[in-house]
This record gives structure tokens, C-alpha cells and sequence, in this order.
């Protein structure tokens, strides 16, 4: 059975989706993108996320970049749910992003269930893919830093500030974040969270 993963911090919204999706699917609900990423952390890899738009704390839009950094992720479709009533912008961005689709409130149960069955689909045909190419970009990754950058890159992965590599660098916090930024380039990525993912 395919295992949908609904993160949505309202718990009716979350009730009346299980009690749709039940028999038909796995569900595993999460009332915050933190909750949701420590989940997928611990070994969850769900066929499909519904993830909400507007949650406290963390949004939607943090926890998809959040869950694209996790490895377990790669090619896992994500559908945006919404309950906006001007959502047009809110849409493009959620797309632009990554998400696959994006679903308004209240959603009709035949509609939620037809967009389920086409992208579990699409997710089993496109997880090997994305994993395959993952699996080859993790070898020599440290191989492409220079021993300066390599420093650099292993103070971020600590969690220190950016004024506080400089002082142990000593040298400046634009030259710091200049030299991340050739990081990020460099090993193909996009934020700092995702260094914690490398061994460096």
C-alpha cells in the first residue's frame, strides 16, 4: 500500500483526508514541517506529500526547501494545498520551488484521490532516477574545495555564524560569505543546511 505523508497543522483537515484516504493508502499525518522532517530523518519515505502553504513556525515553502535537503526525498512528489482565495501567486511560487501540483480547499474527495493515484505513479518511476543521480554526486565532493574553502565549509556545517568563521578565520564576514557562495557552486547546492548532509 502506497504511503501518503499529509503535513498540515489543522487537525480536522488531517482527520477528514485519513478517514478519505483510509483503506486505499498509508497515512502518516505531521501538524508541522518540523515534525514532518523528522519523520523523513528517522527513515519515512513516503510515495507522496500533501503539504499546507500557511502553517505556523515553519510554512510550506521552508519545509519543501527543508525536505528537498534530505536525501530520502529525492523524487518523492510534493502536492501544495492551500486555502487561500488568492492563491495565484502563491501557486506559481510553490511550483517554481519543486511541488508537482498544487491543490485548493476544500478539496473534493474524487479530486484528491485521481491527483494520489497519478503521482504515486510518476514518484515510482521517478525516485530511481533521482536517487541513481544522487548516489553519483556524493563521492569527492571535498576533492573539488581548496583546503581554505574545505575549512570554511566544515566551521558552516558547526552551525557558526558567519561573523564568527571570520574571527577564526581572521578575516572579514563579506570575504566569508563570498567564499560560501562559491561553496554552494561549487558543490552544487543551495543552502547552508545542506552541508550537514556532506561528509567533508
Amino acid at each position: 500500500m502506497d504511503t501518503v505523508l499529509i503535513i498540515d497543522d489543522d487537525a480536522d483537515f488531517r482527520a477528514i483526508t485519513t478517514a478519505i484516504l483510509e483503506g486505499k493508502y498509508q497515512v502518516i499525518p505531521a501538524a508541522s514541517g518540523l515534525e514532518a522532517i523528522s519523520l523523513l530523518k528517522n527513515g519515512l519515505d513516503p510515495d507522496c506529500i500533501l503539504l499546507d502553504v500557511s502553517m505556523p513556525g515553519m510554512n510550506g515553502y521552508e519545509t519543501l526547501q527543508r525536505i528537498f535537503e534530505l536525501p530520502v526525498s529525492a523524487g518523492t512528489p510534493i502536492i501544495f494545498l492551500t486555502g487561500s482565495e488568492d492563491a495565484e501567486e502563491a501557486e506559481l511560487h510553490g511550483l517554481e520551488l519543486g511541488a508537482m501540483d498544487y491543490l485548493r480547499k476544500p478539496i473534493a474527495a474524487s479530486i484528491l484521490l485521481k491527483r494520489l493515484e497519478i503521482y504515486t505513479r510518476h514518484g515510482k518511476d521517478l525516485k530511481p532516477i533521482y536517487r541513481e543521480k544522487q548516489s553519483r554526486k556524493k563521492p569527492v565532493l571535498y576533492e573539488k574545495l581548496t583546503d581554505w574553502e574545505l575549512d570554511i565549509a566544515r566551521l558552516a556545517q558547526q552551525r557558526f555564524a558567519t561573523k564568527e568563521i571570520a574571527v577564526r578565520l581572521s578575516t572579514t564576514p563579506g570575504t566569508i560569505q563570498t567564499a560560501l557562495y562559491v561553496i554552494y557552486q561549487k558543490l552544487d547546492i543551495h543552502f547552508r543546511s545542506q552541508l550537514e548532509e556532506l561528509d567533508l
